[in-house]
């Protein structure tokens, strides 16, 4: 008995103690916090207090000792340094989980962390002579920049406070939107096909003196394409025009930049002696200077439960390294899920092969919140493309974007809500755009203002055999002197469209509509005049809008309602003068004088 009884108390321990070692085994590791600081840290800290941060976080293809090898886990978190710059990109290499994500971040301070894209120079320092910048006559007022590595043809460079620009002529009235094709020199397109530019003499003669100049060209299909002048003769310009599809329908348009002869202007500069010095008239007060060579901050790199928070991005570009390039947040494949990007900033980015710091494809289940994005040249603001689904991009605040705010093409499930866009021109200048075959996106409360197109949309010539279901309700998009609609279509059979509750105001139309779209709805909406491209609709809903005044399309259907005092206020939204609380007051008036509240009634300013 007694032996029965001390075997049953070892079985007993026996299994006590296994069960205690199943439990450690499958437990999951505490979550922990790693502290980064670039200007003090070391790879061969622990990183577990800010007092022994690493100088590079996991993910990062120059780190080393402890961060190359960590491993994160679900609910770590990536603190990076307040107010300090770090130079380098992550690729994130691991997932979190459910409602315990990977988090990269500002940790406590007075200012959040910098992903900054860009490196100082070798040397900056004023000229010391003639021969020191180019036999300039303004040398003495110039900055010679000096690099280790020969720049990129369009290289990017930053002060503190704004990117500079390659010098040009004409001059753009607006430097930040350098590629305003209306302020270019016309030129003839079949001239340039030979690879043939002829330039106004005087301009001409300032490109034989030293120094390289390049054409910033308006080709096909209307983006800029920058060559090289390889000889001058006379008044005519030599470059390579292979791969290029020049206009020749119509007057096509050129610039002439980079050459030292056309600083001019703070803020431009020149390339010299191989692309290894810059010769620059820096800003008043601009004490240094960098340059970015296309190092981006985060590839998503397909992983899930991934949330980045409270982060400001600067001085990033794509140039010289194609479009994936100069991306603050970014991925391509494998797919990438539960992805949060909330609360950061991204300013000062040169973006020429057009893409924007938030770059990603095939994602699902995404939230992109609250950030803001502002001074994104020749570039987009946030950029989702297929495949994705259950994307939703709410409550940001973008400005002074080079070509689209907000882009969602291939999407499925989608939702654009509360974001407040405002100053977006260039050769595309789109506020909020849904293309390629979109599926059940909705466009809620936007507010989008001095843009020279404020919202687009198209289908994909029915390719899918589904509706596309798009929906635009209670949004305030308010187009610039030059633009054509408030909100267009660019046809290809979109099927399915809701057009509700909407302020839409632009000099020739409140709305320009394609005859083949198919499954209109147009109800509720103060507009300044309806378009309809080449045809006749059929099957469409157009009830209960007010106009500020009729197109000859209302005229001949009749029936539409007009009111003699918002012609005016139409020409005040449009002329800029209105402050974005002011737009919304005035609205509300409006809405209130048509009779009908339900015409704009939510949207957000």
């Amino acid at each position: 008995m007694k032996r029965l009884a001390t075997l049953l108390v070892i079985a007993l321990v026996l299994a006590a103690g296994l069960f205690a070692w199943r439990g450690i085994a499958t437990e999951a590791p505490a979550a922990r916090s790693y502290y980064v600081n670039f200007e003090t840290g070391s790879d061969s800290n622990s990183g577990l207090s800010a007092n022994a941060a690493w100088q590079h976080a996991p993910g990062d293809p120059a780190a080393g000792g402890r961060p190359a090898a960590t491993a994160l886990g679900p609910g770590d978190r990536i603190l990076f340094a307040s107010g300090v710059r770090y130079r380098g990109t992550v690729m994130i290499g691991h997932s979190g989980g459910p409602g315990a994500p990977i988090t990269y971040m500002s940790a406590p301070g007075p200012a959040p962390a910098i992903i900054d894209g860009s490196d100082p120079p070798r040397s900056v320092r004023r000229c010391q002579s003639a021969a020191d910048c180019a036999q300039s006559p303004q040398w003495n007022h110039l900055t010679r920049v000096e690099f280790a590595e020969p720049l990129p043809d369009r290289p990017a460079l930053f002060t503190a406070a704004a990117a500079l620009r390659s010098a040009q002529e004409p001059d753009p009235s607006d430097a930040f939107y350098a590629d305003r094709i209306a302020e270019f020199l016309e030129a003839d397109g079949k001239q340039l096909e030979q690879g043939k530019a002829r330039l106004p003499r005087a301009l001409a003669a300032r490109l034989a003196e030293p120094g390289t100049a390049a054409l910033d060209l308006w080709v096909r299909p209307n983006r800029i394409a920058r060559r090289q002048v390889v000889s001058i003769a006379g008044d005519v310009a030599s470059f390579d025009s292979t791969g290029l599809e020049h206009y020749t329908d119509r007057p096509s348009r050129l610039a002439v930049v980079g050459h030292p002869s056309l600083i001019d202007q703070p803020g431009e500069f020149a390339m010299l002696e191989g692309n290894r010095v810059v010769v620059a008239l820096l800003p008043a007060g601009a004490t240094s200077i960098s340059v970015a060579r296309g190092r981006g901050g985060f590839n998503l790199n397909g992983q899930a439960h991934i949330a980045i928070r409270n982060l400001d991005f600067e001085n990033m570009s794509d140039a010289g390294v194609g479009v994936r390039g100069g991306v603050a947040i970014q991925n391509y494949v494998p797919t990438a899920k539960e992805i949060e990007v909330s609360s950061n900033r991204f300013r000062r980015f040169s973006m020429p092969n057009g893409q924007g710091p938030v770059t990603l494809r095939n994602v699902e289940n995404v939230k992109i919140a609250r950030n803001v994005i502002d001074g994104v040249s020749m570039g987009s603001g946030i950029r989702i493309g297929r495949p994705s689904k259950n994307v939703e991009v709410t409550a940001n605040r973008i400005t002074r974007i080079g070509r689209t705010a907000i882009m969602m093409m291939g999407v499925e499930n989608g939702l654009i809500a509360e974001n407040q866009v405002s100053d977006v021109a260039g050769v595309h200048g789109n506020g909020i755009s849904t293309y390629l075959g979109n599926h059940g996106i909705r466009v809620i409360a936007n507010s989008v203002w001095n843009t020279t197109r404020p919202m687009t949309f198209h289908g994909d010539h029915g390719k899918s055999g589904r509706p596309n279901n798009l929906v635009f309700a209670r949004n305030v998009l308010i187009g610039t002197g030059d633009s054509s609609a408030a909100l267009s279509s660019w046809g290809k059979n979109t099927q399915s469209v809701v057009i509700e509750g909407n302020v839409l105001i632009s000099p020739e139309a409140g709305v320009l509509l394609a005859p083949k779209d198919q499954g209109v709805v147009l109800r509720h909406n103060l507009l300044s005049g309806l378009l309809i491209k080449k045809g006749e609709p059929a099957g469409w809903q157009i009830d209960d809008n007010v106009f500020t005044r009729l197109t000859w399309q209302q005229k001949r259907s009749g029936g539409a309602r007009t009111s003699p005092d918002l012609e005016k206020l139409a020409l005040r939204l449009i002329d800029g003068t209105q402050a974005p609380p002011e737009i919304c007051a005035i609205v509300g008036a409006a809405a209130s004088s048509a009779g009908d509240r339900r015409i704009g009634a939510t949207a957000r300013c």
